[in-house]
């Protein structure tokens, strides 16, 4: 367990890897057609699906990275105002260039010190930051502060104890900044406290998903775009699959205030 200092000398070596990776040309671009990334798009596609079940018409996505959740909430409820937060000055500005023409609210904030009154966004969404915050618990408790109805977490995850073992937590931030990946029975305990009604299931077909990432760095991008274009007409398949107990790479959160 890190004290305090510590945890503050982590917090910052991740905001720089982060700020270095935002800066740099081929990285966290903006997506312009999410079909085009399988593995990005069976996220969104998860994430548009279980929002559109809330008539909702506040949105906050904490750790927005270049936008494309904002955008993608703006198309499914075009009267909905949009919020976004990212720790990283250079997402943000990402951000803004991407989400200019949405009325996007973008503020540079972090995840444990939410700027927002108690229950102010209908919907509220955390995608594929947890793992990169130094305390998942007090970031999960502001996300429930601030959502009015329903939360949507995604975080990657272990299929069983023996690969949580194999986990090395990057804590020197030269890979990726995973701190952590999760189980089910953990990530089902943590939300209990804030959330009355919870569904945990995994989130992107793992051998679709696998073959994706595989794709966007051994091919040519074109021809990679193209492949996870035909992969993402089974998204809606992979999602029902996923809902009955199929293994992927991360998981979605459901979570009712």
């Amino acid at each position: 367990m890190l004290n305090s200092e510590g945890k503050s000398k982590l917090s910052k070596r991740i905001l720089r890897f982060h700020e270095t990776n935002f800066e740099k040309p081929q990285t966290h671009q903006p997506i312009l057609n999410p079909k085009s990334a399988y593995f990005q798009y069976s996220r969104l596609y998860g994430v548009l699906e279980e929002a559109n079940h809330i008539d909702f018409k506040t949105f906050l996505d904490v750790g927005c990275a270049e936008g494309m959740f904002l955008l993608a909430a703006k198309s499914l409820r075009p009267s909905c105002e949009i919020y976004g937060i990212d720790f990283s000055r250079a997402a943000v500005r990402k951000a803004q260039g991407y989400t200019s023409k949405a009325e996007s609210h973008l503020v540079r904030a972090d995840a444990l010190h939410l700027p927002f009154r108690n229950q102010l966004f209908d919907v509220v969404l955390c995608s594929e930051t947890l793992e990169h915050v130094v305390d998942d618990l007090a970031a999960t408790k502001e996300l429930a502060r601030v959502c009015g109805k329903l939360c949507l977490i995604t975080v990657p995850s272990f299929n069983s104890q023996k690969a949580k073992l194999r986990f090395n937590p990057d804590i020197d931030c030269k890979h990726d900044s995973h701190l952590r990946k999760y189980l089910k029975s953990e990530l089902e305990y943590t939300l209990a406290k804030n959330f009355r009604n919870i569904r945990v299931f995994n989130l992107s077909l793992w051998h679709l998903s696998t073959a994706a990432i595989i794709l966007h760095n051994f091919l040519p991008k074109y021809i990679a775009s193209k492949i996870s274009k035909f992969f993402s007409v089974f998204a809606g398949f992979d999602y029902r699959l996923c809902k009955s107990g199929a293994h992927g790479h991360s998981f979605i959160c459901i979570c009712l205030k």
